[in-house]
């Protein structure tokens, strides 16, 4: 129920924690360390400028070909499979389509297909149970047959890897 919005800051510039904003209002949570793993979404650099330093971070990207759309599903017990993680690889027949399916808890189980980019994506019931038809020996369409859909259907189009530098920040603050 909160949200980092920035970095708090001692009298010499130093970290000493985060501002978080919410519900209850704004307010500051001390640290001795700050790790942010907020990923691609994360603002750590417009916060590292904020403390009047340069934040310039160099950026290496290394493209994707690939797109996939993911979704969480429910299988009973008396329906779930005797493995844990389902991986079909793209077959031969050049459709370069490929899934998974890995068991989580409570009798969730999360399902992920890819196909190169460009290529339609499913975003409805009966396309996604069309995508998932012809992949492999059939064993992933047969298992979720047995499935009710417990989240929407998530497409994420861009799966570039990236790595920000910030080794090479020139004034690192303490």
């Amino acid at each position: 129920g909160q949200t980092v919005a920035g970095l708090a800051r001692g009298r010499r510039g130093d970290v000493v924690g985060v501002c978080v904003a919410g519900e209850g209002g704004a307010h500051t949570l001390g640290a001795a360390l700050v790790v942010d793993a907020s990923g691609a979404a994360s603002r750590r650099t417009r916060w590292l400028g904020e403390s009047g330093r340069s934040a310039d971070v160099p950026e290496t990207v290394v493209p994707s070909p690939w797109q996939y759309v993911s979704r969480w599903v429910h299988l009973p017990p008396s329906h779930a499979p005797d493995w844990h993680c389902l991986t079909i690889a793209p077959a031969a027949d050049g459709r370069m389509r490929a899934a998974m399916m890995l068991r989580a808890e409570h009798d969730r189980w999360g399902v992920v297909l890819l196909c190169p980019s460009g290529t339609p994506m499913p975003m409805d019931e009966a396309m996604f149970a069309a995508f998932v038809a012809p992949l492999g020996d059939g064993v992933l369409a047969d298992t979720l047959r047995h499935a009710r859909p417990l989240s929407p259907v998530h497409r994420y189009g861009h799966t570039h890897n990236r790595v920000r530098h910030l080794d090479r920040l020139e004034h690192w603050p303490r």
